[in-house]
């Protein structure tokens, strides 16, 4: 006997202020339960990337999920500055969720929204504050965008990818890519206690593998690396496309384990 699958919750669109202005963009699936998942995008995807959205979709099977774009990208005001501004579009996304009343809360962030993640998290608990996220995941995430060297993209991918977004190329401030490093490596130790997952493929052809390596070194306990394998060189969503089984696989035992405890 086949069990049925879990049908989506329905989609709620819906828009809220960053806190200096900007207005951001949120799709969210909800049935009012406990745990919660917030994605969040890298670089140049929005929340109706169709990558983001099948694992969004895949995630609200088991929990309430809350996707957002980043200033600059999608239907969010703004511009983007590569790290600088956007820990405000999570920390109003954040205190959204919880202000929904989810007893806990997991973050993953795919790329540059992972990057995000990791400053965002680490900046609260260095001030002082409890960010109340149970478990946090990146996903390609860089450990800085300037020492970036990218390689070839896989042929097609480039053009895939502008066909598939479905929406406006973002709205940069390219000025703030110089201004300063927005890195994550002096933040990551300070998200301890918060379990942190990183995922990686080891031949990323983006962001390389060392990075994420880097960022399991640099964080404190509990952390988990793991590197995916197989013929294709994948960065973030695009593991989505490719190999989701192995995906998942990993990902949601981490977050059931630490979302239900």
């Amino acid at each position: 006997m086949t069990t049925a699958p879990v049908a989506a919750p329905p989609l709620v669109e819906s828009d809220l202020d960053a806190g200096d202005g900007v207005r951001l963009g949120l799709s969210s699936w909800s049935r009012g339960r406990a745990a919660a998942v917030i994605v969040a995008p890298g670089f140049f995807r929005s929340r109706h990337s169709p990558m983001l959205v099948r694992a969004a979709l895949h995630l609200a099977a088991r929990h309430d999920v809350y996707c957002f774009d980043f200033r600059g990208h999608g239907t969010s005001s703004g511009r983007y500055t590569f790290g600088r501004h956007e820990t405000r579009d999570l920390r109003a996304v954040l205190d959204h969720v919880h202000g929904r009343g989810h007893a806990r809360v997991a973050v993953v962030g795919f790329s540059m929204g992972g990057t995000v993640a990791v400053r965002t998290l680490g900046a609260m608990r260095r001030a002082g504050t409890d960010p109340r996220v149970a478990a946090l995941v990146t996903v390609s995430s860089p450990t800085e965008v300037f020492r970036l060297r990218p390689g070839l993209p896989p042929r097609g991918l480039l053009g895939a990818s502008f066909r598939g977004e479905g929406h406006r190329v973002p709205r940069l401030d390219s000025s703030a890519l110089f201004r300063a490093r927005l890195g994550t490596l002096d933040e990551v130790a300070w998200i301890s206690p918060t379990p942190y997952l990183v995922l990686h493929h080891e031949r990323d052809w983006l962001v390389p593998a060392a990075m994420g390596e880097a960022l399991h070194r640099a964080a404190r306990e509990p952390r988990h690396l793991h590197l995916f394998r197989c013929g294709e060189r994948l960065h973030a969503d695009a593991l989505v496309r490719a190999i989701p089984d192995q995906l998942f696989a990993v990902l949601d035992p981490f977050l059931d384990e630490n979302l239900t405890s």
